[in-house]
């Protein structure tokens, strides 16, 4: 597995790394200063590289359009480790947490305070998905508030 880091994390790099490993796969750390995808090189080019040396790509990066762009022109499995827009992996781990915690998901309350961006669009994307659970999100709302956001907000 290739894992690209625009955007270092200390906990993401040592979670991959550490459950590859466990799990027999050998994991490839790249740090910003070894890809600069659209600077150095075209996404799709290093996609498309990247995908003939190995089985999974995963990538942490600033820009929702370049995690798309990965999983369009590779033909590996591409993991979002996060983007500007959303972090799905974070996502699974709160909701698995909270099944591990309480037992189940549904019928919960979920309550989340902080930053307005790719944490809240992922959980109002899984609230779509679980229509039983309960969300409360407290944020502070500014002028970059994502316009499908609020059509989710409002279909919930």
């Amino acid at each position: 597995m290739t894992m690209i880091f625009a955007k270092p994390s200390m906990r993401t790099r040592v979670f991959c790394e550490t459950r590859f490993y466990l799990f027999g796969g050998h994991a490839i750390y790249l740090g910003p200063d070894d890809i600069q995808m659209d600077k150095r090189e075209e996404t799709r080019d290093v996609a498309r590289v990247l995908s003939r040396y190995n089985d999974i790509i995963m990538a942490r990066v600033f820009a929702h359009q370049d995690i798309l762009d990965l999983a369009k022109y590779a033909t590996v499995p591409v993991i979002n480790g996060m983007t500007d827009y959303n972090h799905p992996c974070q996502i699974i781990a709160d909701a698995l947490t909270i099944i591990e915690r309480v037992g189940q998901l549904e019928g919960t309350k979920v309550v989340y305070i902080g930053d307005g961006k790719n944490i809240v669009h992922s959980w109002l994307l899984l609230a779509i998905l679980e229509m039983e659970t309960t969300y409360y999100i407290a944020t502070r709302i500014s002028r970059k508030v994502d316009p499908l956001s609020i059509i989710l907000l409002n279909l919930l």
